[in-house]
């Protein structure tokens, strides 16, 4: 049972000490950021006709389709803002990093 436990703990310890690795410059996070932030304005798009068809399919037709729209365009609103957010968040961190490779004119 000792054993057995030691296992574990040394599995586990392993499995830790393999998944950790070096931290990611800023860049890299920066850029998650703004991939990820285009992804919630894309989704904050289509949030509308898509909850319009599930409440119409789901529920009774012109109640879902209203509750639909409801829900969708607090959807909207939402992945819109977030999605606005998180970019500008990413935007003065990749801004810092390309600031060397920009030529500068005087």
């Amino acid at each position: 049972m000792i054993r057995r436990s030691r296992r574990v703990v040394i599995m586990g310890l392993a499995v830790c000490w393999s998944l950790s690795g070096p931290a990611q410059p800023v860049s890299a996070d920066a850029l998650g950021d703004l991939v990820g932030g285009l992804g919630q304005l894309l989704i904050g798009a289509f949030a509308i006709p898509v909850e319009a068809i599930q409440g119409t399919l789901n529920g009774p037709p012109i109640l879902g389709t209203i509750g639909g729209i409801l829900s969708g365009t607090v959807h909207t609103v939402g992945s819109t803002l977030g999605g606005v957010l998180q970019i500008a968040k990413s935007v003065v961190p990749l801004a810092t990093s390309l600031v060397p490779f920009l030529p500068w004119v005087l």
